[in-house]
């Protein structure tokens, strides 16, 4: 093993570690909520586990480590805008990239990946979907603890901008790695071939 994946699979149970000391010390500041979504975060990156390779897995681990720490913890969401954004578009790029790979492994779904625009549609619909379904879990948590977690129409349209952006360099980096036309070759090119 080399020193890359060395450090790769370093970071795993390095992020584990973060996630789980930051939800301690928010819920020891008396702050349950973010100790929530911290917890939030680990179990999503513990359950992408299971789904993706070791390069999205270190995408979306490092994704959600720059929104519980930086964003939250430095609160570089106030004072640095883009951050929020940037988030956004690489947590999503790296989910829909997640759900396209398992897409693939099923034969019943390879119709939806056959040509760029079925793709392209796809991974902006699935963007969409994270990106609603994130923005509605702010929308209940500000709801039910008074938090200001929406700041806005403005803040909430350019995440959801961000997540489309996310969508599409999804739809970039699954056509990167689809060298060939056929969807059994795009399936074994971007899916690891199942362990029987």
């Amino acid at each position: 093993m080399n020193t890359v994946n060395h450090l790769v699979f370093a970071t795993f149970p390095l992020s584990h570690a973060l996630m789980t000391g930051l939800a301690a010390l928010w819920w020891a500041e008396c702050n349950g909520t973010s100790g929530t979504i911290a917890l939030c975060g680990l179990g999503l990156c513990l359950a992408a586990m299971a789904y993706a390779d070791r390069a999205l897995n270190l995408w979306l681990h490092v994704a959600i480590v720059a929104h519980l720490l930086c964003g939250m913890r430095f609160e570089l969401y106030e004072s640095r805008g883009s951050c929020d954004e940037l988030v956004h578009a690489l947590a999503v790029m790296a989910l829909v990239i997640i759900v396209v790979q398992r897409l693939a492994a099923h034969a019943d779904y390879r119709p939806l990946l056959n040509t760029a625009p079925r793709r392209l549609a796809l991974s902006a619909s699935l963007a969409l979907a994270f990106g609603g379904a994130w923005e509605l879990f702010e929308f209940f948590v500000d709801t039910i603890f008074n938090l200001n977690a929406q700041t806005g129409l403005t803040d909430t349209n350019l995440d959801l901008l961000a997540d489309l952006i996310g969508g599409v360099g999804a739809f970039s980096v699954l056509s990167i790695r689809r060298p060939h036309r056929s969807a059994g070759r795009f399936q074994r090119t971007i899916v690891p071939p199942l362990q029987h």
